[in-house]
């Protein structure tokens, strides 16, 4: 259900900014960070439906989805990617990890990147 509820903000945001107008291929691209813990399958397969039954069964839909790796800042002084993110499947669901730094240790880092889900572009035809 996590990756359906993304696929139906994006179809919800496509179908707001087509207003009824005809279309029969929508290209899609998405940037998902890790710590999302998306299925970019799962995500694309239910854009596509969504937006088929919203738009009708002969649409073709194409998606990119690029995964955002974690970038953190630590009071160490360390700027960059994770050293580590651990997780199970339950409590990745609900967005629980655990981060370390690369350089101290210290699970104590804020999250540059590698959170966020971004509707990067839309092309009609």
């Amino acid at each position: 259900m996590h990756d359906v509820s993304v696929a139906q903000a994006v179809a919800q945001a496509i179908t707001k900014k087509l207003k009824g107008k005809p279309v029969k291929e929508i290209e899609i691209d998405l940037e998902v960070g890790q710590l999302r813990f998306h299925d970019p399958g799962q995500v694309k397969f239910w854009i596509k439906e969504i937006l088929k039954k919203e738009i009708g069964e002969d649409l073709k839909v194409k998606t990119s989805i690029r995964v955002i790796k974690p970038d953190i800042r630590c009071k160490c002084g360390f700027k960059g990617p994770a050293g580590s993110v651990k997780t199970t499947a339950e409590l990745a669901h609900h967005g629980i990890y655990e981060m370390k730094c690369p350089k101290c240790g210290s699970q104590d880092v804020e999250i540059e990147k590698g959170n966020e889900c971004l509707l990067r572009g839309v092309r009609f035809s």
